[in-house]
């Protein structure tokens, strides 16, 4: 068997050691169990696993705010084990999960998320345990799965039934054992789902957020370039403090109680007190922005350009789209490829508009809830929201909602996803509170498989996935 070698592979386990994985796709007869096709490839491994491990932001996941490391062992991804805030195996918690995609996935390793506009999965499974609802699911098959040895690795067996997974096939990946839904649950796209301690705390591996007389501080916004905080007016957030402090960077003042970063003064502060309603704070475009909205329906949206270098206000525009039920800014709102994405006071839809174009208004339909809040930044390809996810343009619905955004920013029972870049989202706790957590997405292609051809599988067929990973 040919296996396909990446020269920039991951090593995760050992410093000479490398992991090899290839798939066999087998589509069946129902009533004899025959094998009528079967379809063999190799795959590889994009650099997803050793982001989980290496890349999550502001160190988060190795106690550097003060917050729950990558610890304990076991699998159990809804129970204690993920509580403990530990990634757990490999072979059954990482990779414990297969995606079917009707388009290629392309070789670039660092692009871990398909095209939504027109690659959604044809099919997924998981070794977790769960009642086939989706016609996309499959289960997996724990008699034919198993240990390999010399080489050592693992064989992961998932079946499909006639009614199920039905479509093209042009490749497969490995994914988390939560993605069984894809994106379509909002608790389970994310891991660790449970919160570490209370339900007060951020979600996921946290860390603690402190000024220099141990008074808790609120992050607002986060990019690449640093933190904005807000110490000074927690209860609506007019008033912010910027901390060069960046995601990827090692920093000296970390310190066993907590972020002692802001021992030092910001490196500029903005307020914007005289302005009627609650900011959305995002970095875009290079500059931060600020969209206060006092009332909801047509009332006017404040929008400010601050430089993210000096805290100086560059300019201050009124809009006043035609959005008839578009909720206030307490709500917040994201800004993503030149459009304003907003909630709405009823149910079922979101605004997109255009800010410079108080008549480019798109309703669009959807799951949302009233008043939905939706967050992004620009390292993010995702805009997420409770009920909803939008990539691409096109939004699935989650089946379960994401209980880690409240939408109320100016009461104490909030959390807002604050930060996406990769695999790792950043969310913050209440505005009253000082945590921040992180997590990752769960639905991400650990390996690429593209096969040589399209593969279609039907009704009349069943469906059968044996995909092999060794360590050698």
């Amino acid at each position: 068997m040919h296996i396909i070698k990446k020269p920039n592979g991951i090593d995760v386990k050992a410093k000479d050691s490398e992991l090899h994985g290839s798939v066999i796709i087998q589509f069946g007869d129902p009533i004899t169990g025959k094998v009528l096709d079967e379809e063999k490839h190799d795959n590889f491994f994009t650099k997803a696993l050793s982001d989980i491990y290496n890349r999550c932001p502001w160190g988060l996941n190795n106690n550097m705010f003060m917050g729950r490391g990558i610890e304990g062992s076991g699998y159990d991804a809804t129970a204690a084990n993920q509580k403990n805030g530990c990634i757990c195996d490999i072979y059954n918690s990482l990779l414990g999960g297969v995606t079917l995609y009707p388009e290629s996935l392309g070789l670039t390793d660092t692009d871990y998320f398909a095209d939504w506009s027109d690659n959604v999965p044809t099919a997924y499974a998981t070794m977790n345990e769960y009642t086939v609802a989706d016609p996309k699911q499959g289960s997996y098959n724990g008699v034919e799965s198993g240990i390999l040895t010399n080489p050592n690795g693992f064989r992961y067996v998932y079946d499909w039934a006639t009614s199920n997974g039905n479509g093209d096939i042009a490749a497969v990946a490995l994914t988390h054992r939560n993605a069984q839904n894809y994106f379509g649950n909002g608790n389970y796209m994310l891991f660790p789902r449970v919160p570490s301690f209370t339900d007060n705390n951020a979600i996921g591996y946290w860390g603690q957020l402190y000024d220099e007389n141990s008074n808790y501080m609120n992050a607002m916004a986060m990019g690449d370039d640093g933190i904005l905080i807000c110490n000074n007016d927690p209860s609506n957030n007019r008033k912010g403090n910027f901390y060069p402090i960046k995601p990827y960077n090692f920093h000296l003042l970390y310190t066993t109680r907590g972020f002692d970063v802001f021992d030092h003064e910001p490196a500029w502060s903005v307020d914007l007190s005289s302005n009627n309603g609650i900011p959305s704070w995002q970095f875009y475009d290079g500059y931060l922005y600020a969209l206060q909205k006092d009332d909801d329906g047509t009332s006017d949206t404040i929008i400010t350009r601050i430089n993210k270098t000096t805290g100086a206000v560059v300019d201050t525009t009124t809009i006043r789209w035609v959005a008839p039920n578009m909720a206030d800014s307490s709500m917040h709102f994201a800004i993503k490829d030149g459009y304003v994405y907003a909630g709405s006071t009823v149910d079922g839809k979101i605004y997109k508009c255009k800010l410079g174009d108080a008549n480019d208004v798109t309703e669009l339909t959807c799951n949302a809830a009233a008043n939905e809040p939706l967050w992004t930044n620009p390292e993010s390809d995702f805009i997420f929201g409770c009920n909803i996810i939008i990539k691409d343009g096109v939004i699935v619905n989650h089946s379960t909602p994401n209980n880690l955004i409240a939408p109320n920013r100016s009461t104490n029972s909030n959390r807002q996803i604050m930060y996406n870049k990769g695999l790792w989202v950043v969310n913050g706790s209440k505005p009253s509170g000082n945590y921040i957590g992180a997590q990752f997405l769960t639905p991400y292609c650990a390996t690429k498989n593209n096969l040589d051809e399209v593969k279609t599988k039907t009704a009349d067929k069943t469906m059968k996935v044996i995909y092999t990973v060794t360590q050698q």
